[in-house]
């Protein structure tokens, strides 16, 4: 698993007359988040006016204890000083949080704890927009660029941010209705190793992304998934090669770390978890089909066959998104659908 971290953004510093009581025109708050950018917003707005920053940062000990437990990541502490006119935040100051607890120094330049290699410095803030869409609640815009470096490789990593603030029961409140859009992605192609070196005979065929930058690659000949960091091209077999069943496409989905697999000849479907490569089920759709290619939607995983004019469909629990391998089913296809008797049919699927 990712070791958690928290990182603060706060804009002007620790400037103690922002977090004052007498000042809630000005509400602080946290956003805690994951990787997949699932997150909860934590209003501060009653926290006490302290003297100095190393008091203020006793005030947040309770939430960041929780932001570490749960394995969320912090992305900022926003602070806005005056609603009406938006006297609107300064350059940010940062601060991160190590797995251990402990804080980093300020101003210090942010290494990924994830890979040392990776160093993300403090970002270019855009200009703000401020719409006031009712008389209680603005909408506010802003770009934010993040820079950096991977082993000595610039990158630049622009986003959007837009949320909506609503005043209600004499507080304001945060609502992000876009959470973080990423405009480009934290590792660039000149930030990547290239080649990705896979096993000698490895025979590559489907290729998924799972968290961060990892990727799994299945070996159409030997069953075998092989996991690789796109970003430092370091990899290790994920799954051991397998006597009797081969692999083909693959797909994984974010919410439960579950990664699912095309068995090919074996007719069957293959789920594994994402995080540890034990096998969780095997699903068996055909005794005479080719399952070759997986697609993920928000309520079910879809296989298509090679062989036979079929999707199989394996629905997913509505609430923890696991799969329901006895519930799997064979749905027919028809219409303008052309199977050929010989050679290859359906294929891709997306």
């Amino acid at each position: 698993a990712t070791a958690p971290h928290v990182m603060l953004v706060v804009p002007g510093g620790f400037d103690t007359a922002q977090f004052s009581t007498d000042h809630m025109s000005g509400l602080p708050y946290i956003m805690f988040a994951d990787t997949g950018y699932q997150h909860m917003m934590i209003p501060i707005a009653d926290m006490p006016e302290m003297e100095h920053g190393e008091e203020q940062s006793v005030d947040i000990e309770q939430m960041k204890a929780e932001a570490l437990a749960q394995e969320l990541n912090t992305f900022d502490l926003m602070i806005a000083r005056d609603w009406e006119g938006y006297d609107a935040v300064t350059h940010p100051n940062f601060y991160q949080i190590g797995p251990d607890g402990a804080y980093i120094e300020r101003d210090a330049m942010l290494a990924g704890l994830m890979d040392e290699k990776l160093v993300v410095r403090a970002p270019d803030l855009g200009e703000m927009r401020v719409e006031r869409i009712t008389p209680d609640a603005y909408m506010v815009t802003y770009p934010l660029n993040f820079n950096g470096s991977y082993d000595g490789q610039d990158f630049s990593n622009p986003r959007t941010v837009a949320s909506l603030w609503v005043h209600s029961d004499g507080k304001w409140q945060n609502f992000f209705l876009v959470e973080q859009i990423r405009t480009a992605p934290l590792y660039t192609t000149e930030s990547m190793p290239a080649p990705v070196m896979l096993p000698n005979g490895f025979e590559p065929e489907g290729i998924t992304i799972g968290r961060d930058a990892t990727a799994y690659v299945g070996s159409v000949g030997s069953g075998a998934i092989y996991q690789v960091n796109l970003a430092t091209g370091e990899g290790s077999i994920f799954v051991p090669a397998q006597e009797t069943q081969k692999v083909a496409g693959m797909a994984y989905d974010r919410r439960t770390d579950l990664l699912y697999v095309a068995g090919v000849g074996a007719g069957n479907g293959l789920v594994y978890d994402g995080l540890t490569g034990e096998q969780i089920a095997d699903i068996q759709f055909t005794a005479g089909g080719l399952v070759n290619d997986v697609a993920l939607a928000a309520d079910a995983v879809y296989f298509t066959d090679s062989y036979q004019p079929v999707v199989y469909r394996l629905p997913l629990d509505p609430e923890s998104h696991l799969p329901d391998p006895a519930a799997s089913e064979t749905i027919s296809l028809t219409g303008d659908f052309e199977n050929l008797a010989e050679g290859l049919n359906s294929n891709g699927i997306v």
